[in-house]
């Protein structure tokens, strides 16, 4: 009797997927890296990021930092509202709930690269932001229920722990995207704006020797 337990743990343990459950954990691997890859784009750090780069000097300082605090909490602000999420979600289909829960949240995160770079902008941003997070929550709650409909318990965590990874993955992408422009950005300002700005010093201190001008560009 008492090893009951221990061999049904050790049998879990050694449990593989079924034919029809690897197709489909194959089948959502793209979709969900398509998605942590637009959710990379709202996690916290790098919308805060983008939102202190974006609107440094065309807002106040203090609406900035402040945008900057609410998109940086949007996650674990929007974390409260799953238990709504699992209400909604009760007796409704669950596939095409995701479905639409996607679309939005997509369309959320395509509407903050569409607003105006000012005051309106910063507040619509914030919002927007904000909204797709909730929408997240909403797709969290959902999708688990899904997982847990479509795959064994034997392998259930094996196989979501799998597609958990391949968003993260996808959100991390997404971050580094976004520094790498982010940098391009600085280094396109230095040579379109500044670097004008050192020739006509230069220029100017060779005055009667303009030739040479070749040997310090060299």
């Amino acid at each position: 009797g008492r090893r009951g337990p221990a061999v049904a743990a050790l049998s879990m343990r050694q449990a593989r997927p079924s034919l029809f459950a690897q197709a489909l954990h194959r089948r959502e691997l793209l979709p969900w890296g398509l998605s942590g890859f637009t959710l990379g784009l709202v996690e916290g750090a790098t919308a805060a990021v983008l939102v202190k780069r974006g609107f440094t000097g065309l807002a106040s300082p203090w609406a900035v930092n402040l945008a900057v605090a609410f998109v940086s909490g949007a996650p674990a602000l929007s974390n409260m509202a799953s238990f709504i999420w699992a209400n909604v979600a009760q007796g409704r289909e669950k596939v095409r709930l995701i479905v639409v829960l996607l679309a939005l949240f997509g369309l959320l995160v395509g509407m903050v690269g569409l607003l105006p770079r000012a005051g309106g902008g910063l507040a619509a941003t914030v919002l927007l932001v904000i909204a797709a997070r909730v929408v997240w929550a909403g797709v969290v709650v959902v999708r688990s229920a899904i997982w847990t409909a479509n795959y064994p318990r034997a392998v259930l965590a094996q196989i979501t722990s799998r597609i958990v990874i391949v968003t993260a993955l996808g959100a991390v992408a997404a971050a580094s995207l976004a520094g790498i422009v982010l940098a391009m950005a600085g280094d396109s300002f230095f040579y379109t704006a500044l670097m004008p700005q050192f020739d006509a010093i230069t220029l100017s201190h060779l005055h009667q020797r303009p030739q040479d001008y070749s040997c310090i560009r060299a």
